[in-house]
């Protein structure tokens, strides 16, 4: 186990999260705080340029991944730079074989170019002091607690114990096989070496370092609460409400007391039938509302997890 989070890791994990914005509505609220932090430090282009070699839906080139956990960011940044040249250039060249169009910069990478490297160095730094730095006590506080979890877990069962403490659903460890809900499907034998279990606050899913020449790494996700940013308020959380999920979601939230149609509501709200259905599809993915058909009308309801959330009630009832 990584003593705790791993900064480079954190601005790895981010980018992604950063990017997919129709995943983790608990992160609508952060999204908005960076992309504000960004423009106001005018640093749009270099954190475009930097989320290129981050996409969502493919491969990043294996030199920007962090190779084990626990390390600081000038170490985790120096891992990255003192990568040989011809690493970098086979890497970037299987990068640019995967995407119709990569960063012109990226060229100057592939050469080596000290002041390109200097400059991914620079970019790394400045989107962490944006968008991990800030948040750095709560995340904290999630990794410590998972930590203590995690420990409990060995004390009592061993290996097999901690293994068999995650949620199924990010780590699932059977008849000698841990499987992991990560993006891309990789069968991996360990063939004697040690694995490294990172916790990551920014993770969407679990993600691995499967290269045979690195120590092998699997960062997951520690658990959030739905409101980890949501600033106090003095009304019932109702403006907190409004920061986390959007104004539009927040007023679906208080308008389903009863249930509503799909139609009742988009009038109530004032939008489209398409809109007010794009809304209540993410805040029944977020576990906020139920959806059924009654008749030929599609109804909504508030859960008890939306419920919790409208009257700030941290722990909802069973």
């Amino acid at each position: 186990m990584a003593e705790g989070l791993d900064p480079l890791w954190e601005v790895t994990t981010s980018l992604y999260l950063y990017q997919n914005r129709g995943v983790n509505l608990a992160f609508d609220a952060w999204r908005r705080q960076v992309t504000e932090r960004i423009r106001r430090g005018g640093l749009e282009r270099t954190v475009a340029a930097l989320a290129r070699l981050f996409p969502v839906d493919g491969y990043a080139p294996d030199f920007l991944i962090p190779r084990q956990g626990g390390t600081s960011l000038e170490e985790g940044i120096d891992q990255v730079l003192s990568t040989p040249r011809r690493q970098i250039a086979a890497q970037l060249t299987r990068f640019a074989g995967h995407r119709p169009q990569v960063p012109l910069w990226t060229r100057k990478l592939a050469e080596g170019e000290l002041g390109a490297l200097k400059a991914l160095g620079a970019a790394i730094r400045q989107y962490h002091r944006i968008a991990i730095a800030p948040y750095r006590p709560r995340t904290e506080q999630a990794a410590d607690t998972d930590r203590r979890q995690r420990i409990r877990a060995v004390l009592s069962g061993g290996a097999e114990g901690l293994l068999s403490s995650f949620d199924e659903d990010v780590l699932r460890w059977q008849d000698g096989t841990l499987s992991a809900s990560c993006a891309v499907d990789w069968e991996v034998h360990t063939g004697g070496r040690p694995l490294t279990l990172v916790p990551s606050f920014f993770s969407a899913h679990p993600a691995a370092v499967v290269d045979e020449d690195l120590p092998l790494t699997l960062t997951y996700p520690v658990a959030r609460p739905l409101s980890w940013l949501a600033p106090p308020s003095t009304d019932g959380s109702r403006a907190a409400l409004a920061q986390l999920v959007g104004p539009a979601r927040a007023r679906i939230l208080l308008l389903l007391d009863d249930g509503l149609s799909t139609s009742r509501l988009a009038a109530a709200l004032g939008v489209s039938p398409a809109t007010a259905s794009w809304h209540t599809a993410i805040l029944r993915d977020a576990g906020l509302i139920t959806t059924c058909r009654e008749g030929r009308a599609v109804c909504h309801r508030r859960s008890r997890l939306g419920t919790a959330l409208l009257d700030g009630d941290p722990e909802p009832a069973q």
